[in-house]
């Protein structure tokens, strides 16, 4: 494989996608609700893949498509695959990005909720059932 960060990615982005669509689509959960549910369940998986692949001397899932999975919304996915396969556990560079990740998406969290009057209306759709 000639790019495997690519491919890995964008494999996991889409599944990501087409786990999400029909939550949305079939009026289960708002849209950004729908989104951090496929993702971090593609997060999960591709976690333990890894962690397969890593005990079978295969080809490995690339740390940047697994950084990339949690900043994109699957850091919930991603701390439960660490937990469930202990996987990238000991290893302290790959804590250290991963805790930044979390880190970042909690105090957009927290500034959100504090500032809600600020949220632009786009948002809400997001949020909001359809």
């Amino acid at each position: 494989m000639r790019r495997p960060k690519i491919f890995w990615t964008l494999s996991a982005l889409g599944i990501a996608a087409g786990a999400s669509a029909p939550l949305y689509f079939f009026d289960l959960v708002p849209a950004l609700v729908a989104w951090v549910f496929g993702i971090s369940a593609t997060t999960m998986v591709f976690y333990g893949m890894d962690k397969f692949f890593s005990r079978h001397d295969a080809p490995r899932i690339p740390e940047l498509t697994l950084h990339s999975l949690a900043l994109f919304g699957g850091t919930v996915g991603a701390l439960v695959g660490q937990v469930i396969f202990k996987h990238k556990t000991a290893k302290i560079s790959f804590r250290i990005v991963f805790l930044a990740i979390a880190a970042a998406q909690a105090a957009a969290i927290a500034y959100l909720v504090v500032n809600q009057d600020q949220i632009p209306e786009w948002y809400f759709s997001l949020v909001e059932m359809p």
